[in-house]
């Protein structure tokens, strides 16, 4: 599980960037040629993604736990 979520932050990261530099061709990357701005920022929003879920996986959990404490009453 961790294997994978590492190989996302990594590769998936890398071949949005990669798409984001062929959308804007050589002419726009003379500014930033790096992309490293853009790579750190997409690499945030997967972890803030991952962290979202799991808080609302959490979120399920504890409402399921509490519906069924309530029909065993």
């Amino acid at each position: 599980m961790i294997m994978i979520k590492l190989l996302k932050y990594i590769f998936c990261s890398y071949f949005i960037i990669l798409i984001y530099a062929m959308i804007k061709g050589r002419a726009g990357l003379k500014d930033n040629p790096t992309l490293i701005e853009e790579y750190i920022i997409i690499v945030c929003l997967f972890v803030c993604l991952d962290v979202l879920l799991w808080i609302f996986k959490k979120l399920n959990e504890k409402n399921r736990l509490a519906h069924t404490h309530e029909k065993t009453k």
